[in-house]
């Protein structure tokens, strides 16, 4: 049997980030087999690390997940949940801001993103998304 006893807490910064049509920007996570959601998407965005502010960090994730300078902007949710990264179970408390880019030309860093897409209310169901990434996409996509 699994044990699933919660180690450790982490915080996570993670970016809604919208083109012009008004799409939301999700990365396809890499195959690695020992993280939950391996070839699922989710918001761009990652852990905080000791000392580092949430924005700092979620801009710092931006960067080294796609490439490109982000702006933060309005928070829009709080929500928390509990994954297994490489055998150590974790409950991790994500911070989600609606985010701006200057670029859209993308630079995936491949060893954690295979691929993005951009979802909106049509295509939504077509990807395999992590929650809690699903819910709030979908209480955004349903405000726009």
């Amino acid at each position: 049997m699994k044990d699933n006893t919660i180690t450790r807490q982490h915080v996570a910064g993670k970016g809604l980030i919208l083109n012009e049509e008004g799409d939301v920007l999700l990365l396809q996570q890499s195959s690695e087999k020992e993280v939950d959601g391996a070839n699922k998407y989710h918001l761009p965005g990652g852990m905080v690390e000791f000392g580092e502010k949430i924005e700092d960090a979620l801009k710092r994730e931006i960067y080294e997940e796609i490439g490109v300078e982000a702006e933060i902007g309005k928070l829009v949710s709080i929500k928390d949940w509990v994954s297994n990264i490489r055998g150590e179970v974790v409950q991790i408390y994500g911070v989600f801001y609606v985010c701006s880019i200057l670029s859209y030309k993308f630079t995936l860093e491949e060893a954690e993103v295979q691929s993005y897409s951009w979802i909106n209310m049509n295509n939504i169901n077509d990807h395999s998304i992590l929650e809690p990434s699903l819910s709030v996409v979908k209480s955004l996509l349903i405000k726009v």
